[in-house]
């Protein structure tokens, strides 16, 4: 029905099996600066199973809800929300209410756009859903922010870039942190007399840490509350020389680069909580920068030598072909990266990448990860996309080895593609495939997708798997 004319509320009525009644709605509003969509539903008489007691709930109210929105406030401010929650873990999988991940995130937030600057408040609620696990302990962030601005160059030609970021997260079961961050950081770009190019950067960040810890973090028998913090100083120099050549009409291009990164020993105490750098894999992406972890609450210490080799040949026909191949060496024996990231050893795994693009409607990459003693192969992505506006489509395909270190990791493959086509000017598909390649080659993922659009609205229906 419709509520005014840019609103649109639907309502839902259906009967599940052995499952009560479900009552369902979606509502649209568009506002001059904005919209809002929200999709809701409630279930009476339903039977919901708690893994972690015997109890069975069968005269309960379950229901799940979703929202999305976007306002734009001004010309430089903006707010937004992206929510969605469930009354318990199996709701949405037993009634069939699309999701892709184990878990949910509730968003809301409000962004500063400057002509070169970006500042951004948010609050996070996340919802595990593994009925083993119990909702009254899942995190929330309330809030984070953070800042940015990179200024105008100076009179040597360098530019200053601020950032800072205040972090609230309680976990409750474990700890709860209070962060504040500050940093900054000088770049200086110079030529050199041989066509060479330089750039110098001058770092400096502080952390400070106010942490409650509980018996279940593992670091204090009894719950205590600790301050603490670090200044942590880091000096970089990045040295490239591009050799260019002309072929015909090919443009062939060889880039030795070289980075070298000083910095204070240390400075990743246990009194530091890791809670935005747990996940951490070397791969292309990771040479010649300074800090390699994620995050905030871990730092690249130490002195290290970053080194390798760009090519490629370039046509303004039949397109461009390029690779990347490079490794890092720290001075260092001991190092603060887990075993089988890949630079849990002075000399690094060896890191590369190839990408083809021929032309605007088809690209290849390949991506890789070898042991830095036996050239092992220890992680391999390819992928290729093409195709046209009505019809395109992409295929990827991972590979992980076994770590000898770490009996517990096993060999991983998963092949994933996709296909979107136009069938109409208003009505368009997506079908999506995840499968994996191991134990008996089980699905991940399957869906398929059917959107009409035009000018006044869009819907979009899902079935998943």
């Amino acid at each position: 029905m419709t509520v005014d004319p840019p609103s649109e509320l639907t309502v839902t009525l259906r009967e599940a099996p052995d499952g009560g009644t479900v009552l369902s709605g979606q509502y649209r509003q568009r506002f001059g600066n904005g919209f809002l969509t929200t999709n809701d539903s409630v279930t009476f008489g339903s039977k919901s199973t708690n893994p972690r007691t015997t109890d069975v709930n069968a005269n309960g109210v379950r229901g799940h809800f979703s929202a999305s929105g976007l306002w734009d406030l001004s010309s430089s401010w903006r707010a937004g929300l992206e929510s969605i929650a469930t009354s318990d873990q199996t709701y949405l999988q037993r009634y069939h209410f699309p999701y892709t991940t184990n878990f949910l995130t509730d968003h809301l937030w409000l962004e500063r756009f400057g002509p070169t600057s970006y500042g951004n408040i948010s609050a996070y609620g996340y919802q595990n859903l593994d009925p083993n696990f119990s909702i009254a302990s899942e995190p929330f962030v309330l809030p984070q922010a953070y800042y940015n601005l990179t200024t105008q160059p100076d009179f040597l030609g360098g530019r200053w870039q601020f950032n800072g970021d205040v972090l609230n997260l309680a976990k409750r079961d474990t700890l709860n942190v209070r962060r504040v961050s500050f940093g900054s950081q000088w770049r200086r770009p110079l030529a050199g007399p041989l066509g060479d190019r330089y750039q110098f950067s001058l770092n400096l960040r502080g952390d400070g840490y106010d942490t409650d810890f509980s018996p279940g973090y593992g670091l204090t028998p009894t719950r205590e509350t600790k301050v603490t913090g670090r200044v942590f100083p880091q000096a970089g120099l990045n040295w490239r020389y591009p050799w260019i050549d002309q072929i015909g009409n090919i443009n062939a291009l060889i880039e030795p680069v070289v980075a070298a990164f000083a910095a204070p020993i240390g400075f990743n105490p246990a009194r530091i909580p890791n809670e935005d750098a747990q996940s951490f894999e070397f791969d292309d992406t990771d040479l010649f920068i300074g800090n390699r972890w994620p995050g905030y609450d871990r730092v690249d210490s130490g002195q290290r030598v970053d080194y390798g080799l760009h090519a490629g040949v370039f046509n303004p026909i039949a397109g461009s072909t390029q690779f990347l191949v490079g490794e890092s060496y720290r001075f260092q024996s001991n190092t603060q990266f887990p075993a089988g990231t890949g630079l849990d050893r002075r000399r690094s795994d060896v890191v590369g990448r190839v990408t083809v693009s021929p032309s605007g409607y088809f690209n290849l990459f390949y991506r890789a990860r070898l042991d830095s003693q036996d050239l092992a192969m220890r992680r391999q992505e390819v992928g290729a996309y093409g195709g046209v506006a009505n019809l395109n489509g992409s295929i990827s395909y991972i590979s992980t080895s076994a770590i000898p270190s770490q009996p517990t990791v096993q060999p991983a493959s998963q092949i994933s593609f996709g296909v979107n086509f136009a069938l109409t000017d208003r009505w368009s598909g997506q079908v999506t495939q995840t499968q994996n390649l191991n134990q008996g080659a089980t699905s991940l993922h399957s869906a398929v997708h059917l959107t009409y659009r035009d000018d006044c609205l869009a819907i979009t229906g899902t079935i998943s798997r």
